[in-house]
Order: C-alpha cells, then structure tokens, then sequence
C-alpha cells in the first residue's frame, strides 16, 4: 500500500494534464502533431510531480495514524496501570 497514493496521484495528475494540453491545442488552433508532442510531455511531468506529492501524502498519513495509535495506547496503558 505504500505506493498506492503515489500511483492514484500520479494518474489523476497525468490525466488532468494530458485532457487540458489536448484541450489548450485545440483552442489555439495548433497542429495535432504539435498538441501530441506537447500533451505527452505534459503527462509524464505531472505524472512525476503527482507520485512525489503522492508518496509525501502517504507517508504524511502513515505517520498521523501511527501517532494516533500510539497515543491512545499509551492512554490505555495508563488507565490499566492505574486500574491495577
């Protein structure tokens, strides 16, 4: 699971790259060889740039959960040392 919100951002990332490259060369009249090239590009940097945000992302929410969970075991603990 470590990957997978580097994979999800990525994706998300080089799609919404590549419709709005597409959709930009269209607007502006550009040649389909020249929207292709530049769409592609696009894609592959901002599929790079969403897996890097992605696995912070991941590792940022590991390590609030992890924090959570040894919180509140922490709390348990003391509660039962107490208890006892």
């Amino acid at each position: 699971m470590s990957n997978s919100l580097g994979r999800l951002f990525a994706a998300s990332f080089g799609c919404i790259a590549l419709s709005t490259t597409i959709l930009l060369g269209l607007l502006n009249d550009e040649m389909p060889e020249s929207i292709l090239t530049h769409s592609l590009a696009t894609t592959v940097v901002f599929a790079i740039v969403g897996l890097g945000i992605g696995q912070v992302a991941d590792t940022v929410v590991r390590h609030s959960v992890e924090m959570n969970y040894r919180a509140k075991f922490e709390k348990l603990r003391e509660r039962l040392k107490d208890a006892a």
